[in-house]
């Protein structure tokens, strides 16, 4: 029987946790960072920049970043320079990877796999 084709899979839309460690503000994003979801991020990162003090790390648990989340991070990655606090980001999605290696981003943000990588660094 011919009928309709199943529906695509349901996009992931992105959630944004924040934590604080000591002096170190973590995001951690999960879901599809993209048009629709790049505004949320946006607006948590602009909240812990103008919020909060010290150091960002951004854990990226998404499946793809487009040019609007590879904004975001360039926006908020270069407020922190500005105001003398570093931005690093998380990530172990090959996609994720390749889009920041792609963009000359990945040394910029110096991309880690972990979290307490990332952490361990801005505190060293």
């Amino acid at each position: 029987m011919h009928g309709t084709p199943p529906p695509a899979p349901l996009r992931r839309r992105l959630e944004v946790s924040v934590r604080r460690d000591g002096d170190i503000t973590v995001l951690r994003a999960t879901g599809e960072l993209d048009l629709a979801g790049s505004p949320r991020l946006a607006t948590r990162l602009n909240d812990v920049i103008w919020r909060s003090t010290g150091d960002v790390v951004v854990e990226l648990d998404v499946h793809m970043v487009d040019s609007t989340g590879l904004a975001v991070l360039l926006n908020a990655l270069r407020r922190l320079d500005r105001a003398g606090r570093r931005l690093r980001v998380v990530s172990t999605q090959p996609s994720v990877r390749r889009a920041l290696g792609l963009t000359r981003l990945a040394r910029e943000l110096r991309v880690t796999d972990r979290v307490d990588d990332a952490i361990a660094a801005l505190a060293a």
